[in-house]
């Protein structure tokens, strides 16, 4: 996104694929019982990151307050790339049922502090900054439990 290289889509086909998940979920759990709540979890949890990425493209952060603070924080593209290739990872892992749970604090994002100190004249009304910084943490902390639920599909 910082070499302006990304178009932001929207999430709608996302939705549209949770749907139809959220109607199969009865159908599921009257066929395997034992895997309801681990299912129910997971449709939460996806849900949830759905709603976080959702914020996160549909929000024009380069217009915010705090855009610079966003962009100067040290090692935040890093921290979202490796995000990136965890989910690509999962993806990959499912199928063969060899999911590794990850535990929030070994993603580097969950890491990062604002080394931002604050000015007299600065204007603390705009969240832009510790919204954007907490929005990713949060899909990270998401994608850890994500990870955790569907390992839970193995022992079944």
């Amino acid at each position: 996104m910082a070499k302006h290289t990304f178009s932001p889509i929207h999430a709608e086909k996302l939705s549209e694929i949770i749907d139809k998940q959220t109607t199969l979920l009865p159908h599921a759990a009257r066929e395997a019982r034992a895997l309801k709540p681990v299912l129910v979890a997971i449709l939460a949890i996806q849900k949830r990151i759905s709603a976080d990425m959702e914020t996160l493209v549909s929000t024009h952060w380069e217009q915010q307050q705090g855009k610079e603070k966003i962009s100067d924080l040290e090692g935040l593209t890093a921290a979202k790339e490796e995000l990136a290739d965890c989910f690509e990872k999962l993806a990959l892992e499912i199928p063969s049922r060899k999911i590794e749970s990850i535990e929030p604090e070994n993603l580097a994002l969950m890491s990062l502090i604002p080394k931002h100190k604050s000015t007299e004249s600065e204007d603390f009304s705009d969240i832009s900054y510790f919204g954007y910084l907490w929005l990713n943490r949060e899909l990270a902390r998401q994608f850890a439990q994500l990870t955790a639920a569907s390992k839970k599909l193995n022992t079944y």
